[in-house]
């Protein structure tokens, strides 16, 4: 058995955080990527299957409504921060 097994077997992971930016759930034009966001919801579901607690943390969710929204990014009249 490697060391790397018995650090697993002895602490067992039951929570994973899943940043998301930006292009992980959009197309170039800014628009929604559906078929990235099923691919995602569903991965997501099967570690909730397997009893793990899944984190969700998106960065993106400001890039995908803005394409939503048609809002131009490089001209857009607030200033975002992100923490």
């Amino acid at each position: 058995m490697t060391k790397n097994n018995s650090i697993k077997r002895q602490l067992p992971q039951r929570r994973l955080v899943v940043k998301v930016g930006t292009s992980s759930l959009t197309h170039a034009s800014g628009l929604i990527n559906l078929a990235s966001v099923e691919k995602l919801i569903r991965q997501i579901a099967d570690l909730k299957n397997k009893g793990i607690d899944v984190i969700l943390v998106s960065s993106g969710a400001i890039g995908a409504g803005m394409g939503r929204l048609k809002v131009d990014k490089q001209n857009f009249p607030y200033k975002v921060y992100f923490i």
